[in-house]
């Protein structure tokens, strides 16, 4: 139960930060085309799967920093299964400083887990369905999100190897280490365990231009997801 917990939060906030990305260079007093957009879109897809894949969560608090616009407020709804059986649900109404706060939080547990390479085999793809200019500057945009990849979980922990006895301190091992050692395996450490996931999303955002010239923000944005464990 805390693994799937964990692999939930490190979803759910994975998928937040999925919502920034790099911005294009773009010039102020003219409306956005749906090929700037999709190239938004398209950058932000590749710069956060080589920050998964590379393991440098920080990166991806900075590009949510820089590319979220200050009044920002996210809603998203996600479905939890395992298999067919649904286990859960949650919604989440978030400003730009829960997101910020969230991330903070699953960069230092992700950070953690498995040398700091907490995520296998990470897929991402974002595909623009639908695209209507906002006035100067501004677009609605409608996305569907798909991410994928395994979680390496730290492994479990026995009490007995939480809290050694005297012997245990004295000699520095067990019988039972003794026995596991004798067939390549380790008490102390355990086996490593792993959890695929795939999560979906369809989404509504507003893009505008930000303060500069240079950069796209993220407004306004609506997502409901599943995700598949």
């Amino acid at each position: 139960m805390m693994n799937t917990t964990r692999a939930i939060f490190a979803g759910t906030a994975a998928s937040l930060l999925v919502l920034a990305g790099p911005a294009g260079a773009q010039q102020q007093g003219q409306n956005l085309t749906e090929d700037q957009v999709r190239s938004f879109f398209d950058s932000m897809e590749q710069e956060t799967m080589q920050a998964v894949q590379a393991g440098d969560f920080q990166r991806l608090i900075g590009w949510t920093q820089n590319n979220i616009a200050d009044e920002a407020t996210f809603s998203v709804t996600n479905e939890i299964y395992r298999g067919d059986d649904r286990k859960g649900f949650s919604a989440m109404t978030l400003g730009k400083g829960d997101v910020l706060g969230i991330s903070r939080a699953a960069v230092g547990m992700m950070s953690g887990m498995n040398n700091g390479q907490p995520v296998q085999d990470y897929s991402l793809q974002v595909e623009v369905t639908d695209f209507k200019p906002a006035g100067p500057d501004a677009a609605t945009v409608t996305t569907e999100i798909t991410e994928s990849g395994t979680l390496s979980m730290p492994p479990a922990h026995t009490a007995a190897a939480s809290q050694p006895d005297d012997e245990t301190l004295q000699t520095g091992s067990t019988q039972a280490d003794t026995q596991q050692q004798g067939s390549g395996q380790t008490s102390a450490q355990g086996e490593a365990q792993s959890l695929q996931f795939e999560a979906t999303a369809q989404c509504s955002h507003l893009i505008h231009r930000g303060e500069t010239g240079d950069q796209l923000v993220m407004g306004l944005s609506t997502c409901q997801a599943r995700t598949n464990l």
